[in-house]
């Protein structure tokens, strides 16, 4: 396990970004996609409200709350990563964040990945690959902070050298809905650290039964997260979700949590209350007390759902922010 600290120079740069309303009323969007480069906000039920085309094709990418900043890594199918960029979507801004190496030096091939928001929107979380292709060991790297309005970039030191082993292979961290604490997804387990320099990895496999591979989704609230497990991923992804409480470690099936079956709990790639992703095929369902639609799934799809402005942030398991993931990767 793995991670770093540095500055970031800026590129800024200029490009027009085309801004589409899909209907004149106003609808709070609880989906967004991008598919192809192209990013789409749409309701509960499906409806599109916004599409957001930008010079630079959006890949991976974390949206704030109130969906007016975006940060993405470019669609490259050929490399596991890339350099990260902003996205002002009330103005079209679009800016560089990060232009490395600030982990491997020497290296020229460092990418980065996996971008998650703060609950506030300052910061983001993001993962660093040593080279663009190659196994684990070779693409091994922590995982790090980047400050949005300085553009100061930070190493988590807990992830730099795992057990005087080297850096670990980051990838999926995840804030909770208070800010204060990280998880961060391994080969195949998850722990827990923060921003503070001092701060070591909590590991949290052996805390998550049900295989000895695994891998958090989500946070509900700021003492549970939604795993899944089993002897591999494809195990996993057949296998209904679980719960893990961080404070009494005690393992509880999702579907005691939010009342629903366990049959609508496998393959499952994002959740909330009232929404869940789940991939069939080459189609990712959305499924909800109210809606069922599909969104055609490749290579070039990335799906958030995104917070109710409303929704409980606190202790319990309670859900505010959810990402897809790819478990089966």
């Amino acid at each position: 396990m793995k991670y770093i600290k540095i500055t970031l120079a800026v590129l800024w740069i200029c490009t027009a970004v085309q801004v589409s309303a899909q209907s004149a009323r106003s609808a709070e969007p609880a989906i967004a996609y991008s598919q192809h480069g192209v990013l789409t906000l749409a309701t509960a039920s499906g409806r599109v409200v916004r599409t957001i085309k930008t010079a630079v094709p959006v890949g991976d990418f974390s949206i704030s709350k109130d969906t007016s900043t975006v940060v993405f890594v470019p669609l490259n199918s050929k490399t596991h990563g890339g350099p990260l960029y902003l996205l002002k979507t009330r103005t079209g801004k679009l800016v560089r964040l990060t232009k490395g190496p600030y982990f491997n030096k020497k290296s020229r091939s460092e990418v980065y990945s996996d971008p998650d928001l703060s609950p506030a929107g300052t910061l983001a979380v993001f993962a660093i690959h040593a080279q663009a292709t190659g196994d684990a060991v070779e693409a091994a790297g922590p995982g790090a902070v980047v400050d949005l309005k300085t553009r100061a970039v930070k190493l988590l030191q807990s992830t730099v050298d795992v057990d005087g082993n080297g850096a670990a292979f980051v990838n999926e961290p995840l804030w909770s809905p208070d800010g204060k604490r990280i998880v961060v997804n391994f080969e195949a387990g998850a722990a827990l650290t923060s921003l503070d320099s001092l701060s070591k990895l909590q590991d949290l496999s052996g805390l998550m039964d049900g295989g000895d591979w695994n891998h958090v989704l989500t946070w509900l609230g700021n003492e549970c997260v939604v795993y899944i497990a089993g002897k591999n991923p494809a195990d996993a992804a057949q296998n209904p979700a679980r719960v893990l409480n961080l404070k009494t470690h005690k393992v509880r099936d999702l579907s005691a949590v939010i009342d629903v079956p366990a049959t609508s709990l496998t393959n499952l790639v994002a959740v909330s209350r009232s929404i869940r992703l789940r991939r069939n095929g080459q189609q990712l369902s959305v499924e909800g007390p109210k809606t069922s639609w599909k969104i055609p799934y490749d290579e070039s799809t990335f799906v958030r759902i995104l917070a109710k402005k409303n929704g409980s942030n606190a202790a319990g398991c309670d859900n505010s922010r959810e990402r897809v993931t790819e478990p089966n990767n």
